[in-house]
């Protein structure tokens, strides 16, 4: 297949997905990969392995850790100059300004993520907003079941994936079991689960 073929379907893929706006028009994405396409996790892993790997490269001294999930970029450094001449690096290739968040009293934040360095060891919980009110799809809604198996599944899941202790994960998973059921789902649901 030609390349040029194959760009074009790869565009086609990527922008022109429809989608509806509340008052019911119909949009059609025209710049950059459309919210929800498959491709633009592909193109976004590709893009940014391309761009740490240059930077990376491009560093006198490297990070004693990092890592990264799509564009969210979590780095240990021993001091200061280090971190900044890795973002330096990185908006040079980006074109972007890319923002840093600091540890506070041993402690930071990745996505939905609270990470613990006040002991030798990394500690990791999920993080929920203080304005989290513990707001999800009622247990007794008109919903199909297997959306709500989906729901129960996907906090069980973030919490196995998140937490890094037993401790940590059976606190959590008796938040959510809390949570749950006071949203009107039956013990039995977060259970089988």
């Amino acid at each position: 297949m030609p390349k040029t073929v194959m760009k074009e379907m790869l565009l086609v893929c990527a922008n022109e997905a429809p989608f509806k706006c509340p008052q019911g028009k119909l949009f059609v994405q025209i710049d950059g990969a459309a919210m929800g396409s498959p491709l633009g996790v592909l193109y976004a892993q590709a893009f940014m392995s391309y761009a740490e790997n240059e930077a990376l490269h491009s560093v006198i001294m490297k990070p004693h850790l990092y890592l990264r999930y799509i564009d969210n970029i979590f780095v240990c450094v021993s001091d200061m100059h280090m971190l900044e001449e890795l973002r330096s690096n990185l908006q040079a290739i980006f074109g972007l300004q890319l923002s840093t968040e600091l540890n506070v009293n041993n402690k930071i934040l990745l996505n939905d993520a609270l990470v613990d360095t006040t002991s030798d060891n990394f500690e990791t919980m999920v993080y929920r907003k203080p304005i989290d009110s513990g707001k999800c799809m009622k247990g007794l809604g008109e919903c199909s079941l297997n959306y709500k198996k989906g729901a129960i599944r996907a906090y069980v899941w973030r919490a196995i994936s998140i937490c890094s202790s037993w401790r940590i994960l059976h606190l959590e998973l008796t938040y959510l079991h809390q949570m749950l059921v006071n949203k009107g789902y039956p013990n039995q649901d977060f259970d089988c689960n």
